[in-house]
């Protein structure tokens, strides 16, 4: 019976050890898709076209205990994400948790790696504080869980602004930021640890949002795939010696070398024993059941050593277990881990929680061991600062409600000690409800020593700023504005919101805005202290001078910005400028007091010849009038000389009391309107005489329109204009003609004299207009004259707002050109009816008696020669007093010529008395006072006209006629 249980027992031993040794199951192997993207060392494509990375490590290991076949699937993240949402793939790995994601896809429950967000930039750009993203350019993966984050938290919670640029892949974002194309990359904390990383990029100290890194699964699978990911994952984490941990250092430790371990040797040796024991076994039992004691006893010798193995490969795990916690243990933070539970009670509390786990520099900043405060974990909260404990209970409630990341900074109370400390903690919301919360604190109150002091470095300079009695402004290290004090603004009277970044240029003048930009810019390159004067222009359009000073401000040698002065200086300008402008007007008044001087000489050297030469002719004729002997011609003769010197004479004297006027501003404009026609008759005939002794032709050219064109000027400047010009082309003319003309041009009358005289060089056509030019001229180009008609009729033109010149070529003539404004009062219509001319003399004149008042004999006799063509009722008187008393005498005289220059009472006194006897006799002011006002003088005095001697005889009985006309 003992025989046949034994058989049987060996029998049943002998099927099994079969059925372990080649036993195989029949299923047919399942089929999973991998997405796979760049993302070394978690996940990435080798150079030979192989998935590699920590996750692909942990897929390939889990598939090959569960006999899956794995096919892999290259693309971008944004691609794969919309295969997973459409089940194209299975299975997505290093996705990081978030709310949106988890309603989209199944995460596995044990998270792969922990991970969080880090910024990188060039070693150029280095920074060490997340404010100092504000205004760059970022570079993300489309797509990526760093692109949400960015912009809908870290702008609003810092309060800070910046572009964010997304890249399909991490390769592209590097070349960007290589090429200045952005200044900063984020990415997570592995990237250090991939091969795009090289010495030109710089970690920054900037760290965001601690995550977990999962398994992401279509939702679409229902084969309960994700569990056994799960099932397998916990399997390799709880295994020191597992693909898990081999990956780790082989992909985060570059001086790592694959090596199996020496148990694992041993355990392969012994399986491999085994598996050749129980084959030989298998094959030997039947000829082996006698000796099959003694086989048993050397298993159970095997199974003892195995058992040992076990023991040891325990002991080697907790040893790895022991190494991974002296590595925690070894963090500059504090670690750990609590869940919170749901609370029903008071909002305002505390969430319930329970402390997992806590390293020593946890329980080292806190100030209890970690027994203590698993045991009661109400301590932390017991620990915070009395007046900071409020809002770290809100915080954590706030976090707790929203399952969001928690962080805090306040102070704690540590063995009488306070301590500033940051909270930091990510949570996982667990299958019964609880969430899970993985964290670290920092002891930061070093960093906090520096703030406060910062913080009261600011106030004391924005305290003296503000009462600064000059502007002072800040800028960042690229020279945007930062701040303005309250001066600045009211010098500048443009608010402190304005004046930022570059809005403060707005408040400079435009004409120094460029100008004062460049050289800001300009030294601002250079790092290099800036100084400048420029004008503000206030809002209500005042000008103030500012004189701005800055110097770089510097902090461990490295350029932080500028900080300067705007000072009020308009005083200082407006006393330049007045002394500018008295030296201006010193060096004006010297050159017009040299200008003087030169005129003076060429005038005293001018007009000693052309006033000597006519009263050479008059003196001289008038002593030959004398002989008794001469003829009755030669006595005409003379007379006509004697006429023309006079003549001659008088032009000189009328141009230098014309050129007087000017240069006094005395000269006055009459305005009327009248016809040009009727004026070029006049010249025509006036000055043909003068042509036909010279053998020269006269032609004053005029169209049919010329009968109805009006000029609306003043007439005798233009009269006297055209008499210039004329009088200059027939003394410079000796063989040829002479035309005059005009027309209507670009709105505007243009008249000319043109002659076929001798020409001006054009080095000399502009200096013809000026004055006493005959002074300047060779011998054998001088001519009679003073030298200022020509001057004259440039003052005129330019009076009546027009310009002249000359066109001309020596030896072919000369064109004298000069313009005249159209005026709306000349669109007058005129017809050959309206214009009548009469040369008839009034005879109402005849029998009138006249009083002449003239203290000067020979003016007395020609007066008295000139009014004896129309009445022999002729009375004198020499004085003012003598005038009025003869008026007493005689009150039926009818017109009185009154001198003004009189002695014992002047003209205009006596004109007064005799008004006060009778305002209706005829006075008429004759004198020599000819200047600006004496008219008007003498008609606010009574007279009721006005010559100015010396006097023709046709000009006098024209006057006195008019007031007789019937």
């Amino acid at each position: 019976m003992k025989k046949t249980f034994l058989f049987l027992f060996l029998f049943l031993s002998f099927e099994g050890l079969l059925n372990i040794c080649f036993g195989q199951e029949k299923d047919i192997k399942k089929t999973i898709k991998i997405g796979v993207y760049d993302n070394c060392p978690k996940i990435f494509m080798n150079e030979d076209g192989n998935p590699q990375g920590i996750f692909i490590d942990i897929v390939q290991s889990i598939a090959k205990k569960e006999h899956w076949e794995l096919v892999y699937v290259k693309a971008e993240w944004v691609e794969l994400v919309n295969m997973l949402k459409k089940g194209e793939i299975d299975v997505l790995p290093d996705m990081a948790y978030s709310k949106e994601r988890d309603s989209v896809f199944l995460l596995n429950r044990l998270p792969v790696l922990e991970s969080w967000i880090e910024a990188f930039t060039s070693k150029e750009k280095e920074f060490y504080s997340i404010k100092e993203l504000d205004k760059k350019n970022i570079g993300v993966l489309k797509g990526s869980i760093q692109e949400t984050y960015l912009n809908s938290y870290v702008k609003t919670a810092f309060n800070i602004d910046f572009n964010i640029t997304n890249y399909e892949n991490y390769t592209a974002s590097i070349n960007a930021l290589k090429s200045s194309e952005v200044d900063v990359i984020i990415a997570d904390r592995f990237f250090y640890y991939s091969n795009l990383f090289d010495n030109s990029i710089f970690p920054t100290s900037v760290i965001l949002r601690p995550t977990q890194l999962h398994f992401a699964f279509s939702r679409e699978r229902t084969d309960h795939l994700a569990e056994d990911f799960d099932k397998n994952l916990s399997t390799m984490i709880n295994n020191a010696k597992s693909d898990y941990y081999k990956s780790l250092n082989q992909w985060l430790d570059k001086e790592y070398q694959p090596e199996v371990p020496p148990y694992i040797k041993w355990l392969l040796l012994i399986i491999g024993g085994i598996f050749i024991i129980a084959v030989l076994f298998v094959f030997t039992l039947k000829h082996q059941v006698k000796i099959k004691t003694k086989e048993l006893e050397k298993n159970n010798i095997q199974l003892l050593k195995i058992k040992n193995e076990k023991e040891e490969t325990k002991q080697l795990l907790k040893e790895n277990i022991d190494f991974a916690t002296d590595i925690i243990q070894a963090l500059p933070a504090g670690l750990y881990r609590v869940i919170t539970t749901q609370n029903e009670g008071n909002m305002e509390d505390m969430p319930p929680l329970s402390f997992l786990y806590c390293n020593d520099v946890f329980t080292q900043i806190i100030g209890y061991s970690m027994q203590e405060i698993i045991k009661d974990s109400s301590l932390v909260a017991k620990a915070v600062y009395p007046n900071d404990l409020q809002n770290f209970i809100s915080t954590n409630r706030k976090a707790f409600q929203q399952i969001d990341r928690f962080v805090w900074e306040g102070r704690m109370c540590v063995k009488n000690a306070i301590k500033w400390c940051h909270f930091e903690s990510m949570p996982k919301r667990l299958e019964n409800g609880d969430v899970l919360w993985t964290g670290f604190v920092q002891e930061i109150s070093d960093r906090k020593k520096v703030e406060i002091d910062l913080l009261r470095s600011e106030r004391l300079f924005h305290a003296l700023a503000d009462i600064s009695p000059v502007g002072i402004f800040r800028t960042n290290q690229v020279g945007k504005t930062t701040y303005v004090n309250p001066k600045w603004t009211e010098l500048s009277g443009m608010s402190f919101n304005d004046a930022m970044d570059d809005g403060w240029l707005n408040a400079v003048h435009p004409d120094d805005r460029h100008t004062t930009q460049e050289n800001w810019e300009e030294k601002q390159k250079q790092g290099v202290n800036s100084m400048a004067e420029y004008r503000f222009v206030r809002p209500d359009q005042s000008i103030v001078w500012v004189l701005g000073n800055a110097v770089p401000e510097i902090s461990d040698g490295k350029l932080i910005g500028y900080i300067g002065t705007t000072t009020d200086i308009t005083e200082r300008k407006a006393t330049e400028f007045l002394l500018k402008q008295k030296n201006e007007e010193l060096t004006i008044a010297k050159e017009k007091a040299e200008e003087s001087d030169r005129l003076k000489s060429a005038f005293l050297a001018n007009m000693s010849h052309e006033i000597r030469t006519p009263m050479n002719g008059i003196l001289g004729f008038s002593q030959l009038l004398k002989n008794n002997e001469l003829t009755d011609i030669k006595k005409k003769e003379y007379l006509e000389i004697i006429e023309k010197s006079g003549t001659r004479l008088m032009n000189i004297i009328n141009e230098l009391i014309d050129i007087s006027k000017i240069e006094a501003g005395q000269m006055e404009t009459s305005l009327s309107n009248f016809q040009i026609k009727e004026l070029f008759d006049f010249l025509y005939f006036f000055f043909v005489p003068d042509t036909d002794s010279k053998g020269l032709t006269l032609t004053a050219e005029l169209s049919q329109e010329s009968n109805f064109d009006i000029l609306y000027s003043d007439k005798e400047k233009v009269y006297a204009i055209l008499t210039n010009l004329i009088k200059n082309a027939i003394k410079y003319t000796h063989h040829g003609g002479i035309s005059f003309g005009y027309k209507r041009k670009n709105n505007q009358w243009e008249f000319y004299v043109k002659d076929s005289g001798i020409g001006i060089h054009k080095e000399r056509q502009d200096a013809v207009f000026e004055r006493f030019i005959q002074a300047d001229i060779s011998d054998k180009d001088a001519y009679q004259g003073a030298g200022l008609g020509l001057s004259i009729a440039k003052a005129y033109v330019e009076m009546l707002g027009g310009k002249i010149w000359v066109e001309s070529e020596p030896g072919k003539g000369s064109l004298f050109i000069f313009t005249l404004p159209i005026n709306q009062q000349e669109e007058i219509t005129f017809n050959k009816s309206n214009i009548s001319v009469s040369n008839k003399k009034n005879t109402n004149t005849s029998r009138k008696k006249i009083l002449i008042v003239e203290d000067e004999e020979s003016s007395r006799l020609l007066s008295s020669e000139i009014v004896s063509e129309i009445t022999s009722d002729i009375i004198h008187a020499s004085t003012g007093k003598e005038a009025i008393d003869v008026y007493k005498a005689h009150p039926d005289i009818d017109v009185i010529l009154m001198d003004i220059k009189l002695p014992v009472m002047d003209g205009y006194k006596a004109t007064e008395q005799i008004r006060l006897m009778d305002q209706k006799v005829v006075i008429i002011a004759l004198t020599a006072f000819a200047m600006k006002g004496d008219r008007e003088k003498a008609i606010k005095a009574g007279c009721n006209d006005y010559l100015s001697k010396p006097i023709s005889s046709d000009d006098l009985l024209n006057t006195i006629d008019k007031y007789f006309s019937s």
